[in-house]
């Protein structure tokens, strides 16, 4: 073996560590939403990332095309709106932006010629920067799954292991309610695991179980092959052999049950109905008989209700009696934040900038309370982007997630159907949450959407990795050596 070939292994193994400890960290450190945290991660992902890519500029190629072009021109714009532009040019672009800095300028006597589209000019180009570190990992995750099964079967574990600690975290957050977020106190009664958010900690968990009960539901595909094993005529790790039995599949189903539970107990009414939602499309599309299907969810369901009784469906249930006073409050919210979008409709007010403008637009609350979220990302989005970048972003999600669900129905191995499935209606979930929270703007739930994305795409590398093993195999036994799948 050649020193580059080593020195390319002895880099992907670096590369898949620093993916599994980034999976792991974010979350745990409070969904990094500490400035520190995130800036960390995001560098990280920024160098280490884009370098490891750069060196391997011609094997990725493969995986860009044509719809990469988009998010592209989507950063080029959340960095062009932080631009100081003519005031000229503002007035005609945006003439609420101009007369608000007209207005300052008036009040400080300060002559004002260059102003930018965003009122939040640095944490504007940061988020772009964000997104660019974000585009790198997907990348990099494309092409480590589609050069090592284990890596793909690896992450999907870690992803379970997470989800289950945050679960079993959150669940003791609510029997034990003086339990608060790591070494912070407790803010009030509800499961929220490492993220001072719940609806943010809904969010994550929503995306996370839908992988995990697919996982359960494999070893109950009745085919002879097995679910990428690595193969030895040596002993095999514990890890390896749980996961070539059909003890793994009720384990994982109970997983996601009980993370299911810390979703209903997070108290989070926006995560209970996306978890309804994402239930009921995960159960219309996963590849088994009607019976199969029934029998999966009355075991996952049962399971559900029977430890909910314990914990007690009553403060859930009075959770939801008072939706009416919040609903209320929230739709005169986005009906302020309506006029927002139509006074800013060509080019937006920049990323994150909704919160300094907001009390311009809501004035029936009193002057101490400042709205910071629109509680709906997308009208958030289309006021922070303008409703032409924003109806470009939104086409180019929906059309996308529309091209994985028809190539994962045209599948020819279950396994990657499933799997890909699971990790699609996870992604679901998060879009669906979007609608009454603002979970996207967590930087471990953008992550983890990112490697769903990454698990969909690149679950038919399952089937194609398959074949390769039982070549290889096929191969050493002909010649009388050892059959190893790596």
């Amino acid at each position: 073996m050649n020193n580059n070939l080593l020195n390319d292994i002895s880099m992907a193994s670096g590369i898949t560590w620093l993916t599994c400890g980034l999976l792991a960290a974010m979350p745990l450190l409070f969904g990094a939403v500490h400035p520190i945290i995130q800036g960390v991660s995001h560098a990280v992902m920024l160098v280490f990332f884009g370098g490891w890519l750069l060196l391997n500029s011609d094997a990725i190629s493969s995986y860009l095309s044509r719809w990469f072009i988009i998010p592209v021109l989507l950063i080029l714009y959340v960095a062009l709106q932080n631009v100081p532009l003519p005031l000229s040019l503002v007035e005609l672009l945006s003439p609420a932006r101009a007369e608000r800095m007209q207005m300052v300028a008036q009040l400080t006597g300060a002559a004002i010629t260059n102003i930018t589209i965003s009122d939040q000019t640095t944490i504007g180009i940061y988020r772009a920067l964000c997104f660019v570190a974000l585009l790198f990992y997907y990348v990099t995750l494309r092409h480590l799954f589609a050069g090592n099964a284990k890596i793909y079967m690896t992450v999907l574990y870690l992803i379970a292991g997470l989800g289950t600690f945050e679960a079993f975290y959150g669940l003791l957050q609510f029997a034990k309610p003086h339990i608060g977020t790591l070494w912070l106190k407790s803010v009030g009664r509800g499961a929220h695991g490492t993220i001072i958010y719940k609806n943010q900690f809904a969010s994550l968990i929503n995306m996370i179980w839908p992988v995990v009960f697919a996982m359960g539901t494999i070893p109950f595909i009745q085919r002879k092959e097995k679910f990428l094993q690595v193969k030895n005529r040596k002993a095999k790790s514990f890890f390896n052999a749980f996961s070539g039995t059909k003890l793994q599949g009720p384990v994982f189903i109970f997983l996601a049950g009980f993370m299911v539970l810390a979703i209903i107990f997070s108290l989070s009414r926006g995560g209970i109905l996306s978890f309804l939602f994402t239930a009921t499309l995960l159960t219309l599309l996963l590849p088994f008989s009607v019976k199969a299907k029934f029998g999966f969810f009355t075991v996952f369901l049962g399971l559900i209700l029977s430890f909910g009784a314990i914990l007690g469906w009553d403060t859930v249930a009075t959770r939801f009696a008072s939706v009416g006073g919040s609903a209320s409050t929230r739709m005169s919210i986005y009906l302020s934040s309506i006029q927002m979008a139509l006074d800013h409709w060509l080019t937006g007010i920049g990323l994150d900038s909704y919160e300094l403008i907001s009390s311009v637009y809501i004035k029936w609350l009193p002057e101490t309370t400042l709205v910071d979220r629109a509680h709906c990302e997308y009208l958030e989005l289309i006021i922070e982007l303008g409703m032409p970048m924003a109806a470009l972003l939104f086409c180019w999600i929906f059309f996308g997630l529309y091209r994985v669900f028809c190539n994962l129905r045209a599948e020819e191995s279950m396994r990657a159907t499933v799997i890909g499935m699971g990790a699609w209606c996870g992604l679901i979930s998060f879009l669906i949450h979007g609608l009454i929270d603002f979970g996207w703007r967590l930087p471990a739930n953008l992550l983890y959407a990112v490697t769903l994305l990454a698990l969909a795409t690149g679950s038919s590398t399952l089937q194609k990795l398959e074949k390769k093993r039982k070549r290889h195999k096929s191969h050493k036994q002909k010649n009388g050596g050892k059959a190893i799948f790596q």
